[in-house]
């Protein structure tokens, strides 16, 4: 029942996301970038409600269709996806 619970959060807030990337008024030519860190906890732990950033972006790019990719640099797990015109 609270991964359920988790899962429709996660659901709602890329949902969220996505109406808040339609709403940008970015001139013709210019490009806006976002960011959005999401924290979770490592497998064993991976379903609980300290989770629920991680879910949140897992849920937004997999309908965006990105595939998340190691980056040293980032220091952890990266997707970079175009979201309603907008790179996220």
């Amino acid at each position: 029942m609270l991964r359920a619970l988790l899962l429709a959060l996660a659901s709602f807030i890329s949902r969220l996301w996505l109406s808040l990337f339609q709403r940008t008024d970015e001139p013709a030519g210019m490009s806006a970038r976002f960011l959005i860190v999401g924290l979770g906890n490592p497998a064993p732990l991976r379903s609980t409600r300290h989770s629920i950033g991680a879910m949140a972006l897992d849920h937004f790019a997999s309908s965006c269709g990105a595939s998340w990719r190691s980056s040293k640099s980032a220091g952890g797990d990266v997707a970079e996806v175009m979201a309603c015109r907008v790179r996220v």
